[in-house]
């Protein structure tokens, strides 16, 4: 399966209180992006000892915004703003699973890793310099299970585990 989503603006879409209609008061145009890609996989199987679940996706999205900063900080002349947000992610879990007369189970193992890039830019409209931006990564694996146990028509017994790792790094991409 899948989902794809393309929007683009080449100006911001609102307009002030206080002037006339539908109008607004800023020096530079405000375009926007906004490009969303999703992809995944999914396989199942049951048979008489359970059953098998797994799927896997992958997402790429990137947002840029351009805003009119102007007068900010104090200065003369048109100031634009850039700013760029892409991130991409990819997730997986496979999970195992029975149920008998008395008793369920259910074990897997799932991973994410996302990427994340912020860009930023301040300044002259035509090529404003890059301020700080930053890229972050981040990455999770897990390994879990469960067991339930009917003791009586009126108890049933549950122990569970979750084994998890998790890592996330932060740097600077502008000095």
């Amino acid at each position: 399966g899948g989902s794809v989503q393309n929007i683009d603006s080449n100006d911001g879409q609102y307009a002030e209180t206080g002037l006339p209609p539908r109008t607004r008061r800023s020096a530079i145009a405000q375009p926007f992006n906004n490009d969303y890609f999703l992809a995944y996989i999914t396989l199942e199987k049951a048979g008489s000892w359970g059953s098998l679940a797994s799927t896997t996706s992958y997402v790429d999205h990137h947002v840029a915004t351009t805003f009119d900063a102007t007068g900010f900080p104090n200065t003369a002349g048109p100031i634009r703003f850039d700013e760029t947000v892409a991130t991409t992610l990819l997730s997986h879990e496979t999970r195992i699973s029975g149920r008998g007369p008395h008793a369920r189970w259910i074990v897997g193992v799932s991973a994410v890793h996302s990427v994340d890039l912020l860009q930023r830019r301040l300044g002259d409209p035509v090529a404003p310099p890059a301020i700080l931006g930053v890229r972050n990564e981040a990455t999770e694996v897990a390994l879990f299970g469960q067991y339930s146990r009917v003791i009586s028509s009126t108890l049933e017994i549950t122990a569970g585990a979750r084994l998890n790792y998790a890592q996330a790094l932060g740097e600077p991409l502008d000095q």
